[in-house]
């Protein structure tokens, strides 16, 4: 018996409309976070306004790893500023 075969038909009504609710709201959320925040209003980022909830629920996981990555940048050129070169005391290795 498949997975399928043990979900009665309002549990899946339940869950595409669970499974729905979260789509449109990523879609929402990342609508609002285009047209709200300067770094998108830009010409570079004029394209976005293109896309369909599809396109934007896709496009969802690729701002996430875009907003990561220059997170990650951020912090590596943060602790990089604070890192002081070592500097040997000599060139012996004892």
């Amino acid at each position: 018996m498949s997975s399928y075969e043990k979900i009665d038909s309002t549990d899946l009504m339940k869950l595409n409309i669970d499974n729905e609710a979260e789509f449109s709201q990523v879609v929402k959320d990342v609508r609002r976070i285009l047209e709200i925040e300067f770094e998108y209003q830009t010409e570079q980022w004029d394209w976005t306004g293109d896309l369909d909830d599809a396109g934007i629920f896709i496009f969802s996981y690729l701002l996430h790893d875009y907003k990561k990555k220059n997170s990650v940048f951020k912090t590596i050129e943060r602790k990089r500023l604070y890192i002081k070169p070592y500097k040997a005391k000599d060139d012996s290795f004892t």
